[in-house]
């Protein structure tokens, strides 16, 4: 049977209607948030192959502290990197830390061996800065993973232990992996979403990741582009609705 492990799993909206639709794959939600847990385990109640379990990941067993915020999706075990984040369109306060709460972090290695899962099919890791950390404790596990999705930094450092898109995909490289899609995990495309899957050829893998890569900074910069271009449209027709010039380059 195939299993497919969601990490930082939220409400489970990337897990629960494929497990819904899939009865022969094996879903593991892992979600440290308690309540988001509880959550799960109620709406999941009838499935059979949908298994929550509520704890963090990391690299080694230990505990440590979740920071529960404002905004469940931001929940973390680390703190945020306010520097970066203030130079950003996403306000401060919905990163405001409404509780700690002591959790128990698993690495995926420890877990899965006590599930007794033999392989990881799919990887579906969405852990707030923890990402880098999530791979890495997968230890040997990670030579079974066919393909995943890992959302990485994007030129903005939001959590303290982010680690950026390049670093991420050398990891991947290295360890045979090969990049076939990135998408903005935001409007802002503060984070992006990296799509992979098993590499047949190295060679042949590392070249069609240079590609997505390249294809990925160039569509970035295009909607750059339109977004300035936009910006200034709405600023003219907001002068002229005024009444006033919209300010043009001066001529000779």
């Amino acid at each position: 049977m195939q299993t497919v492990i969601d990490v930082d799993a939220n409400d489970g909206a990337d897990s629960l209607p494929y497990a819904r639709r899939y009865p022969r794959i094996d879903f593991i939600a892992v979600e440290p948030t308690a309540e988001l847990a509880k959550q799960l385990q109620a709406e999941s109640q009838a499935l059979r192959n949908y298994t929550v379990i509520q704890c963090a990941i990391g690299r080694t067993d230990s505990e440590g502290l979740l920071h529960v915020r404002r905004s469940s999706v931001h929940n973390s075990l680390e703190p945020i990197d306010t520097s970066s984040v203030g130079r950003t369109a996403v306000p401060l306060e919905t990163f405001d830390i409404l509780d700690r709460i002591a959790v128990s972090i698993r690495t995926l290695e420890s877990l899965c061996g006590e599930l007794g899962i033999d392989r990881i099919d799919v990887l579906h890791v969405d852990a707030q800065g923890a990402d880098m950390d999530v791979l890495i404790s997968a230890g040997r596990f990670l030579e079974t993973v066919r393909a995943g999705v890992v959302e990485v930094a994007s030129g903005w450092k939001l959590y303290a232990n982010s680690v950026g898109r390049r670093e991420f995909i050398r990891f991947l490289v290295r360890k045979g992996f090969q990049v076939v899609r990135i998408e903005a995990n935001d409007p802002n495309n503060y984070e992006q979403n990296v799509f992979f899957n098993r590499a047949r050829n190295r060679y042949l893998g590392v070249a069609r990741t240079f590609v997505v890569l390249m294809r990925a900074d160039l569509s970035h910069g295009f909607r750059r582009a339109r977004a300035r271009v936009r910006l200034r449209t709405r600023l003219r027709r907001g002068v002229s609705r005024l009444g006033g010039r919209s300010p043009r380059a001066p001529t000779r």
